[in-house]
Protein backbone atom coordinates (compact mmCIF):
# COMPACT_ATOMS: atom_id res chain seq x y z
CA UNK A 1 0.00 0.00 0.00
CA UNK A 2 1.71 2.94 -1.08
CA UNK A 3 0.64 6.75 1.26
CA UNK A 4 0.86 10.11 -0.53
CA UNK A 5 1.39 12.69 1.62
CA UNK A 6 -0.19 16.20 0.86
CA UNK A 7 2.95 18.64 1.86
CA UNK A 8 4.69 21.66 0.10
CA UNK A 9 7.99 21.88 -1.77
CA UNK A 10 10.31 23.28 -4.15
CA UNK A 11 10.74 20.91 -6.77
CA UNK A 12 14.42 20.08 -8.37
CA UNK A 13 15.01 21.74 -11.94
CA UNK A 14 15.03 18.40 -13.73
CA UNK A 15 11.32 17.65 -12.30
CA UNK A 16 10.64 21.61 -13.38
CA UNK A 17 12.26 20.70 -16.76
CA UNK A 18 9.56 17.63 -16.72
CA UNK A 19 6.48 19.45 -15.84
CA UNK A 20 7.60 21.57 -18.87
CA UNK A 21 8.09 19.22 -21.70
CA UNK A 22 4.84 17.35 -20.57
CA UNK A 23 2.49 20.74 -21.09
CA UNK A 24 3.96 21.42 -24.25
CA UNK A 25 2.84 18.77 -25.73
CA UNK A 26 -0.22 18.39 -23.84
CA UNK A 27 -1.17 22.27 -25.50
CA UNK A 28 1.03 22.27 -28.73
CA UNK A 29 -0.15 18.41 -29.79
CA UNK A 30 -3.95 18.77 -28.39
CA UNK A 31 -4.50 16.77 -31.55
CA UNK A 32 -3.37 14.01 -31.42
CA UNK A 33 -5.44 10.99 -29.31
CA UNK A 34 -4.20 10.76 -25.51
CA UNK A 35 -3.14 6.89 -24.97
CA UNK A 36 -1.30 4.86 -22.20
CA UNK A 37 1.95 5.28 -23.92
CA UNK A 38 1.51 8.94 -24.08
CA UNK A 39 0.18 9.45 -20.66
CA UNK A 40 3.57 7.08 -19.70
CA UNK A 41 5.86 9.51 -21.36
CA UNK A 42 4.55 12.47 -19.32
CA UNK A 43 4.74 10.32 -16.43
CA UNK A 44 8.89 9.42 -17.11
CA UNK A 45 9.52 13.16 -17.69
CA UNK A 46 8.08 13.98 -13.96
CA UNK A 47 9.96 11.72 -12.56
CA UNK A 48 13.93 11.13 -14.73
CA UNK A 49 15.47 9.50 -11.55
CA UNK A 50 13.01 7.34 -10.56
CA UNK A 51 12.61 8.82 -7.67
CA UNK A 52 9.42 10.44 -5.50
CA UNK A 53 11.54 12.34 -3.16
CA UNK A 54 13.68 9.36 -1.23
CA UNK A 55 11.23 6.57 -2.26
CA UNK A 56 11.65 4.40 -5.53
CA UNK A 57 8.63 4.19 -7.75
CA UNK A 58 7.18 2.92 -10.82
CA UNK A 59 7.98 5.00 -13.71
CA UNK A 60 6.66 5.44 -16.83
CA UNK A 61 4.12 2.45 -16.05
CA UNK A 62 0.58 2.41 -13.96
CA UNK A 63 0.85 1.37 -10.14
CA UNK A 64 0.72 -1.85 -8.85
CA UNK A 65 -0.34 -1.15 -5.09
CA UNK A 66 -2.87 0.46 -3.43
CA UNK A 67 -2.92 4.38 -2.84
CA UNK A 68 -4.13 6.20 -0.12
CA UNK A 69 -3.85 10.15 0.21
CA UNK A 70 -3.57 10.69 3.58
CA UNK A 71 -2.22 14.21 5.85
CA UNK A 72 -1.64 14.11 9.20
CA UNK A 73 0.98 13.18 11.54
CA UNK A 74 2.26 9.91 12.55
CA UNK A 75 -0.27 8.23 14.34
CA UNK A 76 -3.15 10.74 13.61
CA UNK A 77 -3.37 10.23 10.00
CA UNK A 78 -6.35 11.44 8.07
CA UNK A 79 -7.35 9.22 4.64
CA UNK A 80 -8.32 11.97 2.04
CA UNK A 81 -9.14 9.73 -0.46
CA UNK A 82 -8.64 6.01 -1.56
CA UNK A 83 -8.45 5.07 -4.89
CA UNK A 84 -9.46 1.98 -7.25
CA UNK A 85 -7.40 -1.37 -6.58
CA UNK A 86 -4.59 -1.63 -8.78
CA UNK A 87 -6.01 -4.54 -10.70
CA UNK A 88 -8.59 -2.16 -11.45
CA UNK A 89 -6.65 0.83 -12.65
CA UNK A 90 -5.99 -0.76 -16.45
CA UNK A 91 -9.43 -1.12 -17.36
CA UNK A 92 -10.76 2.16 -15.59
CA UNK A 93 -8.07 3.96 -17.76
CA UNK A 94 -9.22 2.25 -20.67
CA UNK A 95 -12.73 3.21 -20.28
CA UNK A 96 -11.44 6.89 -19.45
CA UNK A 97 -9.05 6.83 -23.14
CA UNK A 98 -12.26 5.85 -24.96
CA UNK A 99 -14.64 8.48 -23.40
CA UNK A 100 -11.88 11.03 -24.13
CA UNK A 101 -10.86 10.19 -27.38
CA UNK A 102 -14.44 9.56 -28.37
CA UNK A 103 -15.22 12.08 -31.36
CA UNK A 104 -18.95 12.90 -30.35
CA UNK A 105 -17.39 14.15 -27.01
CA UNK A 106 -17.20 17.27 -27.83
CA UNK A 107 -13.91 19.26 -26.34
CA UNK A 108 -15.64 22.13 -23.84
CA UNK A 109 -15.01 23.73 -20.58
CA UNK A 110 -17.37 20.78 -19.12
CA UNK A 111 -15.52 18.20 -20.78
CA UNK A 112 -11.70 19.45 -19.39
CA UNK A 113 -13.70 19.38 -15.84
CA UNK A 114 -15.21 16.15 -15.76
CA UNK A 115 -11.43 14.91 -17.47
CA UNK A 116 -9.26 16.18 -14.09
CA UNK A 117 -11.78 14.89 -12.20
CA UNK A 118 -12.22 11.45 -13.65
CA UNK A 119 -8.21 10.94 -13.87
CA UNK A 120 -7.00 12.32 -10.30
CA UNK A 121 -10.11 9.92 -9.20
CA UNK A 122 -8.60 7.06 -10.75
CA UNK A 123 -5.06 7.88 -9.50
CA UNK A 124 -3.22 5.50 -12.20
CA UNK A 125 0.09 6.55 -10.87
CA UNK A 126 2.53 6.22 -7.83
CA UNK A 127 2.80 9.67 -8.22
CA UNK A 128 2.51 13.04 -10.56
CA UNK A 129 -1.33 12.22 -11.11
CA UNK A 130 -2.31 15.69 -10.41
CA UNK A 131 0.34 17.55 -12.35
CA UNK A 132 -1.24 14.95 -15.08
CA UNK A 133 -4.69 15.67 -14.61
CA UNK A 134 -3.82 19.34 -15.02
CA UNK A 135 -2.15 18.85 -18.02
CA UNK A 136 -5.21 16.86 -19.27
CA UNK A 137 -7.35 19.66 -18.13
CA UNK A 138 -5.23 22.11 -20.08
CA UNK A 139 -5.18 19.72 -23.60
CA UNK A 140 -9.40 19.92 -23.39
CA UNK A 141 -9.18 23.28 -23.50
CA UNK A 142 -6.58 23.75 -26.23
CA UNK A 143 -8.75 21.25 -28.07
CA UNK A 144 -11.96 23.63 -27.26
CA UNK A 145 -10.47 26.78 -28.54
CA UNK A 146 -8.20 24.59 -31.61
CA UNK A 147 -5.39 26.53 -30.38
CA UNK A 148 -1.93 25.90 -29.48
CA UNK A 149 -1.56 29.17 -28.04
CA UNK A 150 -3.49 30.44 -24.71
CA UNK A 151 -2.89 33.51 -22.72
CA UNK A 152 -4.01 31.76 -19.64
CA UNK A 153 -3.17 28.38 -17.48
CA UNK A 154 -5.68 26.17 -15.71
CA UNK A 155 -3.25 24.02 -14.45
CA UNK A 156 -1.51 27.53 -13.59
CA UNK A 157 -4.81 29.14 -11.56
CA UNK A 158 -5.33 25.57 -9.85
CA UNK A 159 -1.86 25.48 -8.56
CA UNK A 160 -2.40 28.77 -6.74
CA UNK A 161 -5.44 27.61 -5.33
CA UNK A 162 -4.12 24.24 -4.25
CA UNK A 163 -5.75 24.40 -0.62
CA UNK A 164 -9.33 24.29 -1.99
CA UNK A 165 -8.69 22.42 -4.73
CA UNK A 166 -7.85 19.55 -2.44
CA UNK A 167 -11.12 20.64 -0.46
CA UNK A 168 -13.09 20.47 -3.11
CA UNK A 169 -11.85 17.21 -4.45
CA UNK A 170 -12.25 15.36 -1.35
CA UNK A 171 -15.43 16.73 -0.92
CA UNK A 172 -16.09 14.99 -4.24
CA UNK A 173 -14.57 11.88 -3.91
CA UNK A 174 -16.23 11.82 -0.94
CA UNK A 175 -20.12 12.61 -1.94
CA UNK A 176 -22.72 10.49 -3.51
CA UNK A 177 -21.45 10.96 -6.83
CA UNK A 178 -23.41 14.59 -7.93
CA UNK A 179 -20.12 16.35 -9.26
CA UNK A 180 -22.22 19.71 -9.36
CA UNK A 181 -20.01 21.46 -6.56
CA UNK A 182 -16.97 20.79 -8.86
CA UNK A 183 -18.25 21.92 -11.91
CA UNK A 184 -19.18 24.89 -10.25
CA UNK A 185 -15.46 25.58 -8.41
CA UNK A 186 -13.78 24.08 -11.46
CA UNK A 187 -15.63 26.72 -14.13
CA UNK A 188 -14.69 29.94 -11.40
CA UNK A 189 -11.19 28.66 -11.24
CA UNK A 190 -11.09 28.98 -15.14
CA UNK A 191 -12.86 32.34 -14.99
CA UNK A 192 -9.95 33.65 -12.01
CA UNK A 193 -7.09 32.03 -14.60
CA UNK A 194 -8.25 34.21 -17.59
CA UNK A 195 -8.66 37.48 -14.99
CA UNK A 196 -5.05 36.72 -13.95
CA UNK A 197 -3.77 36.29 -17.66
CA UNK A 198 -5.81 39.51 -18.77
CA UNK A 199 -3.76 41.54 -15.66
CA UNK A 200 -0.87 40.03 -16.65
CA UNK A 201 -0.93 41.25 -19.95
CA UNK A 202 -2.81 44.75 -19.34
CA UNK A 203 0.21 44.87 -16.94
CA UNK A 204 2.77 44.22 -19.76
CA UNK A 205 1.43 46.64 -22.26
CA UNK A 206 1.26 49.48 -19.88
CA UNK A 207 5.35 48.97 -19.08
CA UNK A 208 6.00 48.59 -22.71
CA UNK A 209 3.72 52.05 -22.94
CA UNK A 210 5.60 53.47 -20.02
CA UNK A 211 9.17 53.07 -21.47
CA UNK A 212 8.17 54.11 -25.15
CA UNK A 213 7.03 57.37 -23.62
CA UNK A 214 9.89 58.11 -21.98
CA UNK A 215 12.37 56.81 -24.68
CA UNK A 216 15.21 59.25 -25.15
CA UNK A 217 14.89 60.54 -21.86
CA UNK A 218 18.40 59.75 -19.94
CA UNK A 219 18.32 58.78 -16.58
CA UNK A 220 20.68 56.27 -15.11
CA UNK A 221 20.76 52.40 -14.65
CA UNK A 222 19.77 53.05 -10.69
CA UNK A 223 16.66 54.89 -11.93
CA UNK A 224 15.61 52.44 -14.41
CA UNK A 225 15.97 49.23 -12.38
CA UNK A 226 13.91 51.27 -9.49
CA UNK A 227 11.48 52.28 -11.74
CA UNK A 228 11.09 48.50 -13.23
CA UNK A 229 10.62 47.39 -9.98
CA UNK A 230 7.48 49.58 -9.07
CA UNK A 231 6.30 49.03 -12.95
CA UNK A 232 6.60 45.33 -12.01
CA UNK A 233 3.93 45.74 -8.93
CA UNK A 234 5.65 46.26 -6.07
CA UNK A 235 3.71 46.86 -3.33
CA UNK A 236 4.76 49.77 -1.62
CA UNK A 237 4.62 53.49 -2.27
CA UNK A 238 7.26 55.32 -4.59
CA UNK A 239 8.47 57.47 -1.14
CA UNK A 240 11.92 58.45 -1.35
CA UNK A 241 12.03 55.97 1.49
CA UNK A 242 11.23 52.69 -0.18
CA UNK A 243 13.57 54.07 -3.13
CA UNK A 244 16.84 54.25 -0.69
CA UNK A 245 15.53 50.86 0.69
CA UNK A 246 15.49 49.41 -2.83
CA UNK A 247 18.18 50.86 -4.12
CA UNK A 248 20.52 50.45 -1.27
CA UNK A 249 21.57 53.88 -1.11
CA UNK A 250 20.93 56.59 1.21
CA UNK A 251 18.13 59.06 1.62
CA UNK A 252 19.63 62.25 0.00
CA UNK A 253 20.78 59.86 -3.16
CA UNK A 254 16.93 58.83 -3.46
CA UNK A 255 15.91 62.07 -3.28
CA UNK A 256 17.79 63.46 -5.85
CA UNK A 257 17.18 60.35 -7.97
CA UNK A 258 13.27 61.23 -7.75
CA UNK A 259 13.46 65.51 -8.27
CA UNK A 260 15.54 64.22 -10.80
CA UNK A 261 12.90 61.94 -12.62
CA UNK A 262 10.13 64.48 -11.46
CA UNK A 263 11.97 67.29 -13.45
CA UNK A 264 11.80 65.43 -16.72
CA UNK A 265 8.44 64.33 -16.37
CA UNK A 266 8.68 60.69 -15.32
CA UNK A 267 6.61 60.65 -12.45
CA UNK A 268 5.18 63.50 -10.36
CA UNK A 269 4.62 64.26 -6.75
CA UNK A 270 0.96 63.53 -5.01
CA UNK A 271 -0.54 67.19 -4.72
CA UNK A 272 -1.57 68.18 -0.77
CA UNK A 273 1.67 66.41 0.90
CA UNK A 274 4.43 68.06 2.57
CA UNK A 275 6.11 65.45 4.59
CA UNK A 276 6.45 61.28 3.36
CA UNK A 277 5.49 62.84 0.09
CA UNK A 278 4.95 59.84 -2.94
CA UNK A 279 5.02 59.54 -6.17
CA UNK A 280 3.14 58.37 -9.09
CA UNK A 281 4.49 57.08 -12.32
CA UNK A 282 3.28 58.83 -15.52
CA UNK A 283 2.53 55.91 -18.03
CA UNK A 284 1.54 58.49 -20.59
CA UNK A 285 3.02 62.57 -20.90
CA UNK A 286 0.15 64.42 -19.11
CA UNK A 287 -0.20 67.09 -21.66
CA UNK A 288 -1.22 64.25 -24.08
CA UNK A 289 -3.97 62.51 -22.32
CA UNK A 290 -7.68 62.80 -23.89
CA UNK A 291 -11.11 62.12 -22.72
CA UNK A 292 -11.35 58.70 -24.42
CA UNK A 293 -11.95 57.87 -20.90
CA UNK A 294 -15.60 58.12 -19.44
CA UNK A 295 -17.68 57.72 -16.52
CA UNK A 296 -14.65 55.88 -14.65
CA UNK A 297 -16.19 53.81 -11.78
CA UNK A 298 -14.17 50.98 -9.08
CA UNK A 299 -16.98 48.47 -8.81
CA UNK A 300 -16.31 44.91 -6.92
CA UNK A 301 -16.93 41.69 -7.95
CA UNK A 302 -16.09 38.85 -5.61
CA UNK A 303 -14.49 40.55 -3.51
CA UNK A 304 -12.11 42.25 -5.80
CA UNK A 305 -11.81 45.14 -6.86
CA UNK A 306 -11.58 46.55 -10.58
CA UNK A 307 -11.66 49.99 -11.92
CA UNK A 308 -14.18 50.04 -15.05
CA UNK A 309 -14.16 53.32 -17.92
CA UNK A 310 -16.23 53.30 -21.31
CA UNK A 311 -13.16 53.97 -24.20
CA UNK A 312 -14.19 56.34 -26.78
CA UNK A 313 -17.74 55.94 -25.72
CA UNK A 314 -18.66 52.47 -26.43
CA UNK A 315 -16.79 49.51 -25.43
CA UNK A 316 -16.64 48.70 -22.00
CA UNK A 317 -13.28 48.01 -20.23
CA UNK A 318 -12.79 46.61 -16.87
CA UNK A 319 -9.30 45.59 -14.82
CA UNK A 320 -8.28 44.45 -11.50
CA UNK A 321 -6.85 46.94 -9.38
CA UNK A 322 -4.14 46.11 -6.39
CA UNK A 323 -5.13 46.41 -2.82
CA UNK A 324 -2.54 49.55 -2.40
CA UNK A 325 -3.78 51.57 -5.26
CA UNK A 326 -7.37 50.95 -3.97
CA UNK A 327 -5.83 52.41 -0.81
CA UNK A 328 -4.45 55.44 -2.27
CA UNK A 329 -7.63 56.19 -4.44
CA UNK A 330 -9.71 55.90 -0.73
CA UNK A 331 -6.73 58.33 0.37
CA UNK A 332 -7.38 60.86 -2.19
CA UNK A 333 -3.54 60.50 -3.15
CA UNK A 334 -4.64 59.69 -6.76
CA UNK A 335 -7.81 60.15 -8.56
CA UNK A 336 -9.76 58.04 -10.37
CA UNK A 337 -8.02 59.26 -13.72
CA UNK A 338 -4.76 58.63 -12.42
CA UNK A 339 -6.00 54.98 -12.03
CA UNK A 340 -7.84 55.17 -15.77
CA UNK A 341 -4.14 56.08 -17.42
CA UNK A 342 -2.35 53.54 -15.45
CA UNK A 343 -4.57 50.37 -16.22
CA UNK A 344 -5.38 51.26 -19.33
CA UNK A 345 -2.45 53.50 -20.85
CA UNK A 346 -1.59 50.93 -23.67
CA UNK A 347 -4.63 52.11 -25.19
CA UNK A 348 -3.48 55.90 -26.32
CA UNK A 349 -0.74 53.93 -28.19
CA UNK A 350 -3.85 52.00 -30.55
Amino acid sequence: MRLICIFVKKEPTHYIDGIVEMMLDAVMNYEKPLTHDRLFGWHAALFPMGKSGFSDIIVGNYRTEGMEVISGTFGRERIHYRAPEPERVFPEMEKFLTWFNDQNSAPSLIKSAIAHLWFVCIHPFDDGNGRIGRAISDMVLSQTDQSKFRFFSMSLQISREKKEYYQILERTQRGSGDITEWLEWYLRCLDKAVIASNTMLSNILNKATFWKTHAGIAISERQQTILNIFLDGYEGKLTAKNWSKLALISLDTASRDIKDLVTKGIISPVQGRVRDISYTLNYIAIDIRTRDFINPAIVQHNGEDYITTLYKGHKYLEEKITSLDLIRFKQNEITINDLVYKYFAYLTEL
